[in-house]
């Protein structure tokens, strides 16, 4: 079966009851559709890859209207692939002996994508359960899989479209640079052994002698290229890079390459418009080779995690950043938040609370210590800027070798005439054309804030050598 699947049949009781209907319905609708388009390849006689690249073309195109895909009978969209049909057949699809197939990424919406990776623990999510990840915490990761109400991204969307945007940009410069060619590929794979864990790879890519390399493709801003420095990989993307090759369990896979490009984005209210970057410039790559042991290792961590949190609907514990598990906490209870009274025994929370009291009052006494150390710094730096006049720069010797350097240095802003920009943004779409851009840049004024006063200990030669 070529739209072969391994989605479950029923939604996993862990869920919500609200989350658990919405799955229903979603695997009820994605595994018809799989059936749908085997009978379908079945009626076409094409070639199986054939049919599925022109299938496709008719999915994206039928997305967004009220006559999907769904809504075709296996004739019709046996006639339209033939319609299509340029005479060219698709190259075969490689065979993954390791894994079995859970869905065809490439005849499911966005929206079903993002329920059915409630179903398991993939690539994106190994940082959160390692504990390197930035932006989410356990806990949150934990509401997400089991259908709670998560903390709200959309102000962080266009950093999600970029990705998706740029993506196959990435994966081009590659190939360009190394040689190497993508083997296409759109299939979310499910380990054999390791049942809720997942992979769904940015690319496969083989330099033609038998081997293949996972590819997976990152975008970020400029501001971040230190991170990439010095041949490093961010910790929370290293951990992609072994997930993917553990969960493919094939010998042909070697290790995996991640390439980056550092971009300057345009973005309009959150809504990502595009993106400029310099490939010559900002473009790395680094290599992880695959490591059977660690892999390995990984695949259990992820799998008994799941099983431990998810399945038996055991909440982790807040480790690394609680901030974010008082915003998970809060948005998993915000749809059915009542005023209801509740009782907390003494015996049972009086030590958490007392200890809470204390902390927040600690943390009370040192931020009033804070302010009255920055009120007296303030107060000291009137008589040092007056001494500088009307210069930015001074210097204070402490030996021959080292003194203070101070500075009293105006920063420049981005600011936004909101004016211009609304007329702007009335006529804008979703990817504005050329001369639409050079009007949004021209909306970005450039002003000087208040100095920032600084003083600093260095070496008397680094600071006189400054310009």
């Amino acid at each position: 079966m070529y739209f072969e699947n391994k989605l479950p049949s029923t939604a996993p009781r862990h869920l919500t009851i609200a989350a658990g209907k919405a799955m229903q319905e979603t695997l009820d609708c994605v595994r018809a559709r799989m059936d749908l388009l085997e009978e379908a390849l079945n009626v076409s006689g094409l070639k199986p890859e054939t049919f599925a690249a022109l299938a496709r073309k008719l999915f994206l195109a039928q997305e967004h209207t009220q006559k999907t895909i769904d809504n075709f009978t296996p004739s019709e969209i046996s006639e339209f692939a033939w319609a299509a049909f340029d005479g060219e057949d698709q190259p075969t699809r490689l065979n993954w002996a390791g894994v079995d197939t859970f869905v065809d990424t490439a005849f499911v919406s966005t929206k079903e994508w993002e329920q059915l990776r409630m179903l398991s623990i993939g690539g994106s999510d190994a940082s959160i359960i390692k504990k390197l990840n930035h932006w989410r915490e356990e806990l949150g990761l934990y509401y997400d899989k089991t259908g709670y109400p998560t903390v709200d991204d959309s102000s962080r969307q266009w950093v999600f479209d970029r990705g998706h945007i740029v993506e196959d940009r990435v994966v081009e410069a590659f190939c360009a640079q190394s040689g190497m060619k993508r083997i296409p590929e759109t299939r979310m794979f499910v380990s054999k052994t390791h049942p809720n864990v997942t992979a769904n790879p940015d690319a496969i890519v083989t330099p033609g002698n038998g081997k293949l390399y996972v590819f997976e493709a990152k975008t970020t801003i400029a501001e971040n290229f230190e991170a990439w420095a010095n041949d490093k990989v961010p910790p929370y993307y290293a951990c992609q890079c072994v997930h993917y090759p553990a969960v493919l369990n094939d010998e042909r896979i070697a290790g995996t390459y991640i390439g980056c490009i550092f971009t300057n984005d345009i973005t309009v209210g959150g809504m990502y418009i595009d993106s400029q970057y310099n490939l010559n410039e900002r473009f790395v790559v680094r290599y992880i080779e695959k490591d059977n042991a660690e892999g390995k290792a990984h695949l259990d961590l992820m799998q008994n995690w799941y099983e431990e949190h998810v399945i038996n609907e055991n909440p982790p514990a807040v480790t690394v950043q609680p901030d974010l598990a008082v915003q998970a906490v809060n948005a998993a209870s915000a749809t059915s938040a009542s005023d209801n009274l509740v009782e907390f025994q003494l015996s049972d929370w009086g030590e958490t609370i007392k200890e809470f009291l204390a902390a927040k009052e600690q943390q009370s006494n040192l931020i009033k210590q804070a302010d009255a150390f920055k009120e007296k710094a303030q107060k000291l730096s009137v008589d040092i800027i007056k001494r500088l006049a009307d210069s930015t720069r001074g210097v204070c010797p402490i030996d021959d070798k080292r003194g203070y350097e101070i500075k009293n240095v105006a920063q420049a802003r981005n600011t936004v005439d909101a004016e211009k920009l609304r007329v702007v943004v009335d006529t804008a779409a979703p990817f504005l054309p050329d001369d639409i851009r050079k009007e949004f840049e021209a909306c970005f004024i450039t002003k000087e804030t208040s100095p920032i006063f600084t003083v600093k200990e260095k070496s008397l030669a680094k600071i006189i050598s400054k310009k």
